[in-house]
């Protein structure tokens, strides 16, 4: 019968042969030898099996396991789980490494302070394109041992330390239980929230180190923070799943009155990096299905406020980025029985108390649907066209002059905004029969009155011109410098320089920037 071994190292793999040698190599050169290396390949399509395959051939202490098609993070970290035979786990990506001794240091202080979890320090790098990398800083462990309950309430609530699963060791039971309560699902983002959260929950020792072991790089896999499409984008990067899964659990152990505030901030944190992929990696033409995708199938509120916190400094407004395809229209009740009208909440600015002064009046008062008002902010409108049907109502917009009357009197900017907006209504009420045609060849319900609402009738030719008009709008903007009411021309003239400088070589840009930086920090003494 084989020994078991004392630690099993779980190496998901997918698609990362160009690290995959010195990942594996940097557990390999361990001065701890007795472990086995569950190496789970996700259904790479690159040259990633034909090198775990060559590492196996030479060393028994590795076994692969293949996933006939590709299942993401999280199930393979179940997969491995179950299958390790060591006393331990550790968890290293394809696309990091071990640093020497760690892997000795770690056993040793759970053998003898008898710890669920051992904390390693993590060096954080970024990958140079001379093949080197640089160090830019490090990820800390709590300061001191935990016992019991307070190993999660100085993680979950505290946010006394981060909940990155690689830079630990863990008791192979503890994880075992942990995953009792995570679904077999594909998972690829905040899947480490996810199970060191359940993990955490159960763990009754956690002992920190302070020699660093796990060197972290920034710039491969999901932290690569490359352009995406919409189909990863809705189906690889979600973190939805994983956020159910936690708020699934702490349901089910009846604590989720006392976690639910420190929940809702590491949903927060989590949905403002999801946002901060859907503005920074999504081209534009797929913003407008991402975003409809996200309000569909998450939380509304949530997104809400991570929309708001991320957009909060930042001089873009989300009507300005839903630029793309046209979204699918949205479902309207062909009669509606219990319609509010001239109706206003008491908050008057954007905010979560608005959104839940909306859910409270409709609901309360049992309305199947509400019709807004034409508003000045058109980010505003949006937003209560999102609110009331989260809520569960129709979103109706009424619009009191003709579909171009805006654009004549507010111009061509002013226009588009409000045009993204009431495709995101239920329905509209148009003035005038003309303006009802337009709007229904938008993807618009529409009617001069609640009793005339007819479905959408979209034209390919209205949605060209409508996208053509969009890139004509974006394109001109970079060049217009006018001053705004105060004077400043700052923002659009940076916008007119960074298209031209674009234009450059790279590195000419680079030299160039730093030069102007350096200068700067010479001038003003930073």
């Amino acid at each position: 019968m084989d020994k078991r071994p004392q630690i099993s190292v779980l190496v998901p793999v997918y698609n990362t042969e160009k690290y995959l040698p010195a990942c594996l190599d940097s557990v390999l050169s361990q001065s701890m030898t007795d472990f086995e290396i569950v190496a789970v390949n996700d259904a790479s399509t690159d040259g990633s099996p034909r090198i775990l395959a060559e590492y196996a051939a030479k060393d028994s202490r590795i076994r692969l396991i293949n996933h006939p098609c590709n299942k993401g993070l999280l199930a393979v970290r179940l997969t491995g789980i179950r299958a390790a035979k060591g006393k331990y786990i550790m968890f290293l990506d394809s696309d990091d490494r071990f640093l020497p001794g760690v892997m000795k240091l770690a056993f040793e202080a759970a053998e003898t302070k008898k710890a669920d979890i051992v904390h390693f320090p993590m060096e954080i790098h970024r990958r140079l394109k001379n093949g080197k990398s640089r160090k830019e800083k490090y990820a800390y462990p709590f300061k001191h041992q935990l016992d019991g309950k307070e190993i999660f309430k100085n993680y979950f609530v505290d946010n006394a330390y981060f909940w990155m699963v690689c830079m630990k060791l863990y008791r192979v039971e503890l994880c075992r239980k942990a995953i009792e309560f995570i679904p077999d699902q594909f998972c690829l983002m905040a899947e480490d929230f996810c199970l060191y959260t359940l993990c955490a929950f159960f763990a009754e020792r956690y002992v920190p180190l302070r020699q660093p072991g796990y060197v972290y790089y920034l710039d491969s896999g999901i932290s690569s923070g490359q352009k995406t499409t919409l189909e990863k984008f809705e189906f690889r990067l979600t973190p939805f799943q994983a956020l159910r899964t936690v708020r699934n659990f702490l349901q089910q152990q009846g604590v989720w009155e006392k976690y639910r505030d420190a929940f809702e901030k590491h949903e927060r944190d989590i949905l403002i990096n999801y946002v901060n992929h859907w503005f920074r990696f999504l081209s534009d033409y797929d913003k407008t299905p991402a975003f409809n995708f996200m309000f569909r199938d998450y939380d509304s509120a949530a997104l809400f406020r991570a929309f708001r916190s991320y957009f909060d400094e930042k001089d873009e407004t989300v009507p300005e980025m839903l630029t793309g395809e046209d979204p699918q229209p949205v479902p309207c009740p062909e009669k509606l029985n219990r319609p509010a009208d001239r109706i206003l909440p008491r908050n008057e600015h954007i905010s979560l108390e608005r959104w839940r002064e909306w859910e409270t009046l409709i609901r309360q008062n049992n309305w199947d649907a509400v019709i807004l008002e034409p508003d000045a902010d058109p980010e505003r409108l949006l937003w209560d066209i999102l609110a009331v049907r989260s809520a569960g109502a129709a979103a109706v917009c009424r619009q009191a002059e003709g579909y171009l009357s805006k654009l004549e009197r507010d111009g061509m900017k002013v226009w588009l905004l409000e045009d993204r907006v009431l495709r995101q209504a239920s329905a509209v009420l148009a003035s005038d029969d003309v303006s009802a045609e337009w709007y229904r060849r938008r993807g618009c319900r529409s009617g001069t009155s609640l009793e005339t609402l007819l479905p959408p009738q979209r034209s390919p030719e209205t949605s060209a011109f409508m996208t053509a008009l969009a890139e004509s709008e974006k394109k001109t903007g970079y060049y217009r410098i006018d001053p705004s009411e105060d004077g400043e021309t700052f923002v659009p003239f940076f916008r007119k320089l960074d298209h031209v400088f674009r234009k450059l070589p790279k590195s000419f840009r680079k030299r160039f920037f730093g030069f102007l930086a350096r200068s700067y920090d010479r001038i003003f003494n930073q």
